[in-house]
């Protein structure tokens, strides 16, 4: 066999072995997501939590060594939107869904994940009868879950998911006499490390003060802000107590509400804040130390 044939063989062999490490890198990886039109993501760690702009509503994604959480999933029509932002993070399946609290911005894109993606558990809270919605899309998520048979866990206190190498712990609702649906939202600290990372749907004032006199650590380096950012949540005393490093805001473009409020920004004046509804979906990567936040728009 000649020199040059062998060449050619080694070099044709060394090509497609590359070509095939970086096809698996790219879809098995849940830390490299080819996301953005304008930007790849190349994240140097095996840990990113995702804040997924759904406009007015919630959807955030943590990925963890190769598992998954998804916390809502914004409106019914943001579904395919969802959708699309999973696979293009290789996503093959969720093993753990969390429905904050049964709003259909929060929920409501559930309706086409669940068709896309199989779910190994879902936790959503267990709401006192005379507030239960009766929504079409609460009816269809209920329906939905019962045909796939998914396992589903009321938040319990205390309680912690091991996913990958981190851990997420339950935190919330704690009150048992709320009339107002937002305050039976789920409040969840996911812990990686050195770092942590809190997310409370939509709890209000009455809820943030019930958990706060738990004496639970809420201390978090990043928080989504409750209720996108609106003045009957994320009072001074829990923001305080939170001392988040970096806020972000899910928040819909121009939207009716006027969130995020005018006097909630002026609490977190001077802090690292970012808007999908300025920045797009925001991404931060870690590696249980260092915060590596990457928006689809604007600078980190």
């Amino acid at each position: 066999m000649s020199l040059k044939k062998l060449n050619f063989k080694h070099i044709t062999m060394i090509m497609l072995v590359s070509i095939i490490i970086s096809v698996m890198w790219h879809y098995f990886d849940g830390s490299l997501c080819d996301v953005f039109d304008e930007k790849k993501l190349n994240l140097d760690s095996d840990v990113s939590v995702h804040y997924i702009d759904v406009g007015q509503g919630d959807c955030e994604l943590i990925l963890d060594h190769g598992m998954s959480i998804l916390i809502d999933s914004g409106e019914v029509e943001k579904g395919n939107s969802v959708v699309k932002y999973l696979k293009s993070c290789g996503i093959k399946k969720i093993d753990l869904f969390i429905g904050t609290h049964p709003h259909t911005d929060h929920i409501g894109g559930f309706l086409t994940v669940v068709k896309n993606f199989d779910i190994d558990r879902i936790i959503i809270p267990e709401l006192p009868k005379n507030i239960i919605p009766t929504t079409s899309t609460y009816t269809n998520f209920l329906k939905l879950i019962d045909e796939k048979k998914i396992p589903v866990d009321k938040p319990q206190i205390g309680k912690s998911y091991k996913i990958g190498e981190g851990r997420l712990d339950i935190l919330g609702p704690v009150g048992q006499n709320y009339n107002e649906i937002n305050n039976w939202s789920i409040c969840a600290r996911y812990v990686y490390k050195n770092t942590s990372f809190l997310f409370g749907g939509d709890m209000e004032k009455e809820a943030e003060k019930d958990l706060l006199n738990t004496g639970q650590m809420i201390e978090s380096d990043v928080f989504k802000l409750n209720h996108h950012g609106s003045k009957t949540s994320n009072t001074k005393k829990f923001l305080s107590a939170i001392k988040a490093k970096i806020y972000v805001i899910e928040v819909g473009k121009n939207n009716t509400y006027q969130h995020p409020s005018v006097e909630v920004m002026k609490r977190i004046d001077g802090a690292k804040v970012y808007r999908t509804d300025l920045n797009g979906s925001v991404v931060i990567s870690t590696d249980g130390s260092r915060l590596d936040v990457r928006p689809e728009k604007g600078e980190g």
